[in-house]
């Protein structure tokens, strides 16, 4: 797959991620199931892009091997690219089993992790900055 198609692919993936979401209704098992399958798809562009690591996409593999019997409907890199930080979309009563997958990955790794649940109100809550270049004369 090329760059363009791989690229296209994830903009598809984030328009219908996006929509899933807009809808205010109740987020069903099947929807969660679904968002879970394009976290899943997104993660797997992004590393085919070449913008994984072997830490976040092992830490996928876990969630996905959890599945939504444990309450883990999805997971994908996130933040600054080539590896650190992967969202969860999970139950928030199953937060327990998101723990018990850092604490393996810290095993099998060696390295130590975090979790944080929940998110903030981003942009809605904070505004929007404008950045611009500024050009030395």
């Amino acid at each position: 797959m090329q760059l363009d198609e791989l690229c296209l692919e994830r903009l598809q993936l984030a328009q219908e991620f996006r929509a899933l979401l807009a809808d205010k209704r109740r987020v069903e098992e099947e929807m969660r199931v679904r968002l879970g399958e394009l976290m899943y798809a997104s993660h797997a562009s992004y590393s085919a892009c070449g913008l994984g690591s072997d830490g976040t996409d092992r830490l996928v593999a876990l969630v996905r091997e959890a599945g939504p019997r444990l309450g883990l409907y999805g997971a994908k890199i996130t933040g600054g690219g080539s590896g650190g930080t992967v969202a969860v979309l999970a139950d928030r009563q199953m937060r327990g089993n998101v723990d018990l997958i850092a604490d393996r990955y810290g095993r099998e790794s060696g390295h130590g992790s975090a979790v944080y649940a929940g998110s903030s109100d981003g942009s809605r809550a904070f505004g929007v900055h404008p950045v611009s270049a500024s050009r030395d004369r």
